[in-house]
């Protein structure tokens, strides 16, 4: 009897059939497991469930593919070939799944990371269009659209998460920088500025953005018009003042900023703190290299302070600023200390005078001094002396002393305190206990620190460095260290940061990025924790001769570290 072929093939499609649906149960049963484990933080044992998961049922729809896509690019170590193979299982991925907006949104981050701006693109713009209340997904969409030059349409999705959500000081500043510096079309660039000062005529953000604007294109009568008007709305803002004072400077030269200074002094508005404060930052700001004229200033001010309130320590104080500002700290504490004769009870000139101390290297003198005036039962404002403790202790590795020195802060000034002040308070306790303490113990006071305020990017950035440094997830490092880098992209800590994460992940490529940025920032004060960090990154990268250039500056910057000596002797990482 002849073979019924259709028969066979019917039974072998229905076994097959049978063998892949088994597999894909086999699959999501591991994938389950996984997002559980996930959940405990056992992130080791998660990934090998989801690498058997993928395995079973290698299906590019597959949900377990997105991770291991992503593991192994972020496990290559610069393996080029490991980078392209993750790199294909997640545009399989995403292929197969175009409505997994995060997995869409990730592989556009890491195109841009590669500068494939435009392979980012029409994921950003699709993952856009399917979120529309998400202006962080929009941000990005224009990001790309600018790295592409496209500059009109970027300004267009610009104008469309402001329909979303309302005007905005930093949309505003988006536009506005684009049009400048990209467009050179100075004039659209200020309608921009202008409109938005006409809808919002006395917000002090928006007066500081067109200062700026009008300063950026040498607009002085306007921008001092402008400056005139932002004290005028807010006479009580010290910061938005000394904003002025530096922009006047810069429009019109030390005189003009001394106007405003003076009549900050003058004013009824501001405390004598908050004087002496603007005073220092003046000297900070305009860089007066003439030590007889910057003396006729501070003649000028205590002048002015010595009037307003006779017989105060105030004169002392802006000597103690002057000579802090010249780095004479020693003069500084002597400044401080004179003060104190007249206000033995001032927490605050206690503090100020334990921080000089603490600045000429004596932090066993401050931490003595503290203790004493922590003793005096008529101390005021305690909080300033309980935080210089602390830094006393940290700068002599007394961790478990500087931690208990923030913790009595928060128990003694709790009345005082804001949400914001507590969650500072916080992550620097965690700062001092990730010295001593399980860095599982460090991490839930960063997380206690976050919960209270979700704007302690500080906070964010020492968590991810921990994580970077002793141990534990790397993809949430660099989760956290985004979220930073989204609003505060510009700061060297920050970007260091992020070049460390990066590196850790053998992502060298970016991690060069990253610290590059920094150093450029830092070119007139180099770092040298910076430079071992760039170049580390460099030796893994196989750019030896950057990397021991790097050294090389690190180790005159500090002539007396092992590892830095290590380095440049061996021309390698120990």
């Amino acid at each position: 009897m002849k073979p019924n072929f259709l028969l066979i093939l019917l039974l072998v499609t229905l076994g097959l059939g049978s063998a892949l649906a088994d597999n894909r149960a086999k699959s999501d049963y591991y994938f389950m497991e996984a997002m559980r484990q996930r959940t405990l933080d056992n992130d080791g044992d998660a990934e090998a469930l989801l690498a058997r998961a993928y395995e079973i049922n290698p299906d590019p729809a597959n949900p377990a593919a997105k991770f291991v896509g992503f593991s192994t690019i972020s496990n290559s170590r610069g393996d080029s070939a490991q980078i392209v193979k993750g790199l294909k299982i997640v545009e399989d991925y995403v292929a197969a799944n175009p409505d997994d907006t995060y997995a869409a949104v990730s592989l556009a981050d890491f195109y841009m990371q590669m500068q494939r701006y435009d392979e980012a693109l029409p994921l950003y713009s699709y993952a856009d269009s399917l979120n529309p209340s998400q202006p962080a997904i929009a941000l990005r969409h224009a990001r790309s659209l600018e790295y592409l030059r496209r500059i009109e349409d970027a300004l267009a999705v610009y104008r469309k998460i402001e329909t979303r959500i309302g005007r905005s000081t930093q949309l505003t500043f988006l536009k506005s920088n684009l049009l400048l510096n990209m467009a050179n079309d100075t004039v659209r660039a200020m309608e921009e500025v202008e409109s938005l000062l006409a809808a919002m005529p006395g917000d002090t953000e928006v007066l500081a953005l067109a200062i700026s604007a009008n300063t950026a294109i040498n607009q002085t009568d306007e921008a001092l018009r402008l400056i005139n008007m932002a004290i005028d709305a807010e006479p009580d803002n010290a910061p938005l003042r000394e904003y002025c004072i530096s922009q006047a400077a810069k429009v019109k030269g030390p005189e003009a900023a001394y106007e405003l200074l003076e009549a900050s002094l003058r004013s009824e508005e501001l405390s004598p703190e908050e004087k002496s404060y603007l005073f220092g930052q003046y000297f900070q700001t305009v860089k007066i290299d003439d030590d007889e004229q910057a003396q006729a200033i501070l003649s000028q001010a205590r002048t002015v302070l010595e009037e307003e309130v006779p017989g105060d320590t105030y004169p002392y104080i802006l000597q103690g600023v002057y000579h802090y500002m010249n780095r004479n700290f020693s003069a500084a504490a002597k400044e401080y200390e004179l003060a104190l004769k007249k206000d033995p009870d001032n927490g605050g000139l206690v503090a100020e005078m334990m921080r000089m101390i603490i600045l000429d290297e004596e932090p066993k003198r401050a931490i003595k001094m503290g203790l004493n005036a922590l003793q005096n039962p008529n101390l005021t404002d305690a909080q300033g002396v309980y935080r210089m403790m602390a830094g006393a202790y940290m700068n002599t590795e007394e961790y478990p002393e500087a931690a208990g020195a923030l913790q009595s802060l928060l128990t003694e000034c709790d009345d005082e305190l804001t949400d914001e002040d507590r969650s500072e308070i916080i992550c620097s306790i965690a700062d001092a206990e990730q010295n001593y303490l399980p860095v599982e113990k460090a991490a839930q006071r960063y997380e206690e620190a976050i919960a209270l305020d979700s704007l302690n990017y500080m906070a964010k950035n020492n968590y991810a460095y921990m994580i970077s440094e002793k141990g534990g997830d790397l993809n949430k490092a660099e989760e956290l260290i985004n979220e930073v880098l989204e609003f505060e992209g510009r700061n060297p800590v920050y970007l260091d940061t992020a070049a460390w994460i990066a590196f850790k992940q053998g992502k060298y490529g970016p991690a060069m990025g990253y610290i590059e940025e920094a150093l450029l920032m830092l070119r007139d004060e180099p770092n040298s924790e910076y430079l071992r960090h760039a170049g580390d990154i460099y030796y893994r990268a196989g750019m030896t001769d950057k990397a021991l250039e790097n050294w090389q500056k690190a180790l005159e910057l500090e002539p007396d570290s092992k590892e830095l000596k290590e380095r440049v002797e061996l021309k390698k990482i120990p």
